[in-house]
């Protein structure tokens, strides 16, 4: 059997990929670069927005064309399952029910879940639909910043290795249709992840991701913290003096571990971390129904460019949330200018089905939206997606 595997998903959904890769491979399928080679296609997405379900609905269309199977895997199926019935009605999995492919291959020897987790995307995969702004942006970055920003948007660098700690979300944001895909919070045990950081070392690896869809709230389902995790990684590197990137990291925890995350910063252990702050107005925070203080956040962020002034921030935000005044705008606006986050990452808010914001009153104006984003991107390293 010939499978193509296509990403148009984040970094997560890359490394599923690779993982499949591997399990195909272990049942005796030849891996091709071309959808017209395969008798199955394998399609990884993304749906975190509107333009993101938009994105994967035309790519499969595209991959129709050719007339083979299409298995649609990723957080499309769980973020938009009514439009996906309707516009494609074929086989699909989310991120929490992976190991169901099995019952679509039954005469698989190697089951899903006996493939190890992997650390680099595999290789000539569209790791996400936002190159061009990538592209865009990085240009004007340099040193740790544009590293920050190639690692997350390509993982599969030869140098980096990727460790996912964690599966599922903790949060409930009112905005966000995520957790039906990817379930509730499952943390790797410890022991494994030393396992796969170990191996790496011994590979020649000396920079890793940690990742998750929820990195933050790692352990709380096991006992532990994210902070010993790393410490125990850290400890266990043998003099290699290994360094780590973080994503995606709620502010939340970076608060509540700020002594130990601000530690690992200031002595090089942590060289750049993603965080999805999405507003700088409390009022607004509240609406999402995301737990933590703007307040709050702010002086860890400003000690922490005291700490290394050129220490790399990728910071996700949203704009146009439903009641979203000109202040309320600019409380962001002057957030991200007063603790300096370097990479600006902007969505516009859209209603996605069946969330509480989408029931909220009071939407902002499409030209309103694009005004803010514009003025954001004037400012700052800011692009949008």
């Amino acid at each position: 059997m010939k499978i193509y595997i296509r990403n148009i998903g984040c970094q997560r959904r890359g490394l599923d990929s690779s993982k499949f890769l591997e399990y195909f491979r272990a049942n005796g399928c030849s891996i091709v670069k071309r959808p017209e080679e395969a008798d199955v296609t394998l399609l990884t997405t993304c749906g975190f927005t509107v333009h993101r379900v938009d994105d994967g609905m035309r790519a499969i269309k595209e991959l129709e064309r050719h007339g083979k199977e299409i298995i649609v895997l990723g957080c499309l199926p769980g973020c938009s399952p009514a439009r996906l019935k309707r516009e494609f009605g074929g086989k699909c999995l989310t991120p929490k029910d992976y190991e169901k492919i099995d019952g679509f291959f039954p005469d698989f020897n190697v089951k899903f879940s006996q493939v190890p987790d992997t650390n680099v995307s595999i290789e000539d995969m569209d790791i996400s639909p936002l190159a061009a702004a990538f592209s865009s942006i990085a240009r004007k970055l340099k040193n740790d910043r544009r590293k920050l920003l190639e690692i997350i948007f390509k993982s599969g660098s030869s140098s980096l290795g990727t460790i996912t700690i964690s599966r599922g979300c903790l949060g409930s944001c009112s905005y966000c249709v995520i957790r039906n895909s990817v379930g509730r919070m499952k943390s790797k045990k410890p022991d494994e992840v030393l396992a796969e950081f170990r191996r790496l070392l011994g590979k020649g690896y000396r920079e890793f991701l940690i990742q998750g869809d929820d990195c933050g709230s790692y352990g709380v389902d096991i006992g532990t913290t994210l902070p010993e995790l790393l410490h125990r990684l850290i400890s266990s590197d043998g003099g290699n003096e290994a360094c780590f990137y973080i994503t995606t990291l709620n502010p939340q925890w970076l608060i509540s571990y700020k002594d130990d995350i601000l530690g690992m910063i200031r002595n090089g252990s942590i060289r750049g971390m993603e965080l999805d702050i999405q507003t700088g107005s409390q009022r607004i925070l509240g609406l999402m129904n995301r737990m933590y203080e703007i307040e709050e956040l702010e002086p860890v962020l400003l000690q922490l460019k005291k700490i290394n002034p050129q220490f790399p921030i990728y910071g996700q935000f949203m704009v146009g949330f439903p009641s979203e005044t000109e202040e309320d705008f600019r409380r962001t606006y002057g957030f991200i200018e007063r603790t300096g986050i370097c990479i600006v990452h902007v969505f516009k808010y859209k209603d996605m089905d069946g969330t509480p914001s989408s029931k909220m009153k009071r939407k902002i104006p499409e030209e309103v939206k694009d005004e803010r984003i514009a003025r954001l991107a004037d400012t700052f390293n800011a692009f949008t997606g």
